[in-house]
C-alpha cells in the first residue's frame, strides 16, 4: 500500500509544520519533519507528504535567509512532488525554487523554473498563481526585459483584484447572512 502513517497522522503533522513555520518555531517544525521521515523510512511512502514536509522546511529557511538550506529542502520537495497526482506540493516547491534563484541572482533560471509551472491548473490557488506572476515580473525586471516584466505585473494585479472582489463579495454575503 501507499500508507506509512496510521489514520490521518500525516495530514496532522503537515498542518502542525505549517503552523510552526508561521510562528517561526524551527524546533517544533523540525520535530514533525523528523517524525514524518522516520515513519516513512524503509516503507512505501506518501510522496505528497514528503514533498510538503520538505517544502515547509525550505519555506522556513527561505524566510530566515538561509538560502543554501532552503535550496536543499526545496530540491527534495520538488523531487518528491514530481509525478504525483496532487500537483499543489510540486507547484509550491517549484515556485519557491524560482524565488530562491531570483534571490541568488539567477534570473534566467528563475524565469525558466516559473514558466514551467504556469502550464498547470491554478483553480486550487489563484493567490499562488498571482505570486508566480509577481516573481516572474521581478526576474524580468532584473534582466531589463521591461515588456515581459510589465505584462506579468499586470497579470499579477488583475488576479489580485479579482481575488479581492471575490473576498469582498463573500464578506458582504456573510454579513447579510
Amino acid at each position: 500500500g501507499d500508507k506509512a502513517l496510521k489514520g490521518n497522522e500525516e495530514t496532522f503533522y503537515i498542518n502542525l509544520m505549517h503552523a510552526f513555520v508561521g510562528k517561526k518555531n524551527i524546533d517544533s517544525t523540525r520535530y514533525y519533519y523528523n517524525l514524518i521521515n522516520k515513519a516513512m523510512a524503509d516503507r512505501d511512502s506518501i510522496y505528497e507528504v514528503l514533498s510538503n514536509a520538505n517544502y515547509f522546511m525550505g519555506k522556513y529557511h527561505y524566510a530566515e535567509s538561509n538560502i543554501d538550506s532552503a535550496l536543499s529542502y526545496i530540491l527534495k520537495a520538488k523531487r518528491f512532488g514530481e509525478g504525483e497526482e496532487e500537483l499543489g506540493p510540486f507547484i509550491r516547491a517549484s515556485h519557491l525554487l524560482g524565488k530562491i534563484y531570483l534571490t541568488q541572482g539567477k534570473y534566467k533560471e528563475s524565469i525558466t523554473q516559473l514558466q514551467l509551472i504556469l502550464n498547470n491548473e491554478f483553480e486550487f490557488d489563484q493567490a499562488e498563481y498571482a505570486e508566480i506572476h509577481q516573481s516572474l515580473a521581478q526576474s524580468y525586471a532584473k534582466l531589463n526585459q521591461w515588456d515581459s516584466a510589465y505584462r506579468h505585473l499586470g497579470l499579477h494585479s488583475t488576479i489580485n483584484e479579482k481575488l479581492l472582489i471575490a473576498s469582498s463579495n463573500k464578506n458582504f454575503a456573510d454579513a447579510e447572512g
